[in-house]
């Protein structure tokens, strides 16, 4: 009797483990899994796209074919619908099944919409399909079912019909099939399988979004990356001037002092001590016909060639016997050498030469000048400013006194460069631009400057007067969210945003913090903002994932960045468009059955032995790992027991798996377990944790005699 009981009890088991499988593969069947936001942020607009516009795809035909006149082109059922008439749509001759397949060339997730347009036109012989089946894949190899278009009902004549369905969750695929069954010719002018993503708008690859965003963006292959964010924005205002008064100086007479500029931040006092008549260095040559002031660099760059001292050398050094100008200005001071109406020998041009007869010479220093990249920006904190502020005014009070029109400084104004008369690469450190890393004419750094100025005092100097103005603003938006894509206005096309590079984030001071959303897929980004708290990632992100603001590379689990002001507590946002979905999510036919409780830290259900790692990762819409209760991993094939530890993906979140009986946690329901559960009961061995749980099969929580009896059945005794 008590074997015929243990093989019936074997049976059951039997039974109940092949019940199991066939339920595990139901379960891994199991797309819908994300839930969709349709709601709007500030930074970026959601909105729902077309993710397999311009994709390429493939037809095949069976018991169909191609119609001779208006074939499928390649590019037609994904193209956005452009054209009209016949030739725009691809029509299908014949009763049976025409499959389209659609790569998207990478795995798109948040899929909520499947739609297929289709004509129903008399007059052409179109009618609609019978069933029109889609279905989506990772791999290109293996489908699941997604779902059926809905039919249509009591179709009109010459009118066009978008056939499929709309899901409120949301599905992930990078291969999307769609199945369509006809009994006559059909027409169909466009397929779209829509996702919801944040999307921001660019006018055009290098431009930047809202948030001060740049991108690079390829329209033809639907991709973009982040090149920069834009810290500050410079700007162009126009400033009404307060007029202040020309100084009444007339330039020509020596041993004197002026001041230029009173009551502005650049107020100087000009001190004239002419080279002596004697030198060879002053011609003496007398022009009342002044039509230009032209403008240099001294060129000596030691810490002590100031103004004074270059001034010193062309009234004093005997070495200067062919070089001569009128002004020269510097972060100490402005001294004159040469009387405005006479000529002086600065412009390279000869004596009668545009910028040495007509031009009023201007050397403004560069002591202390090293290159552009070594110490720049504190050459010009420590006093280039200055003397390119106050060269600006001495320039506008020079076009005041002689009626020179200084306009925006280019060849034909008021306003000459030493380069204009010899290609002399003077001013050179006005000249350069540092985006572009060369010397130009107009658009150095140094050079806008300076005419900013200039145009600025000499509106002042003409009753005060409107003027432009260059202001540099920082950049308000501090919280940056990566869109997954950005819309390029001016190609009427979407790129999936998928990488940052390096230096995107380098030296942007206002940040605080940066989302990247779950299309990124590549990038080694710099964070060095001593303002940033949080980098926050996309639950879904496969490439990045962060803790507590901290950002993480998924493939090493290795530190990328941790931002300057971190406290450790910052909270991962959840993916913008797509909430990713939570640890320990069972497949929808487990629900019931099964519980992860990741509060309780168990994950219960099982009243039969005998599941491996692979069972029980298929159990879950998540990525699940699987360890023994010493901490080894599992392989797939590997048994599980009672005190299997489960831990997620990112590490977060574990649960002890538990097997009612299986207390002692050695994959089996044995004797000893029996022996277990009375030693409990007779408080010679109390049980805790999983094993208590593990043991109180018939009423949880509690362990009675009724489990005793359970496992005595259940081992045939």
């Amino acid at each position: 009797m008590k074997k015929f009981i243990a093989t019936v009890l074997s049976l059951i088991m039997l039974v109940s483990v092949f019940t199991a499988f066939a339920t595990l593969s139901e379960a891994a069947a199991s797309i819908w899994v994300y839930d969709v936001d349709k709601t709007t942020t500030v930074s970026a607009q959601r909105q729902k796209i077309a993710a397999t516009r311009t994709k390429s795809y493939t037809v095949s035909y069976s018991g169909t074919a191609a119609d001779a006149t208006y074939a499928d082109n390649g590019v037609r059922l994904t193209d956005g619908g452009s054209g009209s008439g016949n030739s725009y749509l691809s029509v299908v001759t014949g009763s049976g099944t025409t499959t389209v397949v659609i790569n998207l060339g990478y795995k798109a997730i948040g899929f909520t919409d499947f739609y297929a347009r289709f004509h129903n036109s008399s007059s052409n012989g179109y009618v609609l399909p019978t069933e029109v089946n889609y279905y989506v894949s990772d791999d290109g190899i293996t489908y699941n079912f997604a779902g059926k278009g809905e039919d249509v009902a009591s179709p009109a004549d010459e009118t066009a019909y978008s056939i499929g369905f709309t899901k409120e969750k949301g599905c992930a695929a990078q291969y999307i099939k769609i199945e369509i069954k006809h009994s006559g010719k059909i027409a169909c002018s466009e397929i779209s399988c829509y996702i919801w993503a944040d999307v921001t708008t660019i006018s055009a690859t290098g431009a930047a979004d809202n948030q001060g965003l740049v991108y690079s963006a390829n329209t033809t292959a639907g991709t973009a990356y982040v090149t920069s964010y834009t810290n500050s924005y410079t700007k162009t205002e126009v400033v009404q001037g307060t007029g202040i008064t020309p100084c009444s100086a007339s330039g020509n007479v020596d041993n004197t002092t002026w001041i230029i500029g009173k009551g502005t931040e650049d107020q100087t006092t000009v001190t004239a001590d002419f080279v002596s008549k004697s030198r060879n260095n002053r011609p003496g040559t007398v022009n009342n016909n002044k039509k230009y002031v032209v403008i240099h660099n001294t060129g000596n760059y030691a810490s002590g060639a100031t103004a004074k001292a270059n001034h010193n050398y062309q009234t004093s050094n005997s070495a200067c016997t062919t070089s001569s100008w009128q002004y020269t200005v510097g972060a100490d001071g402005i001294y004159q050498g040469i009387p405005d109406n006479e000529v002086a020998w600065h412009a390279g041009d000869g004596s009668t030469g545009t910028g040495n007869y007509y031009g009023i010479g201007m050397e403004i220093a560069v002591n202390g000048w090293v290159d552009f990249t070594t110490n720049w920006q504190s050459f010009l904190n420590n006093g280039f400013y200055k003397s390119c502020r106050r060269g600006a005014l001495l320039t506008a009070e020079l076009c005041v006194r002689w009626g020179l029109n200084p306009g925006d400084g280019s060849p034909g104004t008021g306003i000459r460069q030493h380069w204009d008369s010899t290609q002399k690469n003077c001013p050179q450190q006005m000249r350069y631009n540092t985006s572009s890393k060369s010397y130009t004419r107009n658009t150095g750094d140094m050079w806008k400057y300076f005419m900013t100025y200039v145009t600025k005092y000499y509106e002042m100097l003409k009753g005060g007067g409107s003027y432009e103005q260059t202001v540099e603003t920082p950049n308000t938006v501090t919280n940056v969210e990566i869109p997954q894509y950005v819309y390029v206005s001016g190609s009427n096309t979407y790129c999936r945003v998928t990488g940052i590079s390096g230096s995107a984030f380098t030296g942007k001071s206002n940040l605080k913090s940066v989302y990247i959303p779950n299309t990124i897929t590549w990038g080694s980004p710099t964070f060095d903002s001593a303002n940033l708290v949080n980098i926050n990632v996309s639950p879904t992100c496969t490439y990045y994932y962060s803790k507590g603001g901290v950002l993480y590379s998924s493939a090493d689990n290795s530190v990328v960045a941790t931002p300057a002001k971190n406290t450790g507590t910052g909270v991962a946002k959840a993916d913008a468009a797509v909430y990713g979905v939570a640890n320990f999510t069972l497949g929808e036919s487990y629900e019931i059955d099964y519980s992860a409780d990741t509060s309780e830290k168990l994950f219960t259900g099982f009243y039969d032995v005998g599941s491996t790692a692979s069972d029980i990762k298929n159990m879950f819409v998540d990525n699940i790992s699987i360890f023994d209760k010493n901490g080894n991993a599992l392989g797939d094939t590997a048994k599980v027991s009672t005190g299997a530890i489960l831990k997620s993906a990112d590490g977060e979140d574990s649960c002890i798996l538990v097997v009612y009986g299986d207390i002692d946690g050695d994959a089996t329901i044995s004797t000893t377990d029996y022996a277990i559960i009375r030693k409990h009961l007779e408080g010679s061995s109390l049980l805790t944790g999983a094993n208590f749980t593990a043991a109180a099969i018939t009423d949880k929580g509690r362990v009675s005699t009724a489990d005793l009896l359970h496992l005595r059945k259940k081992l045939g005794a």
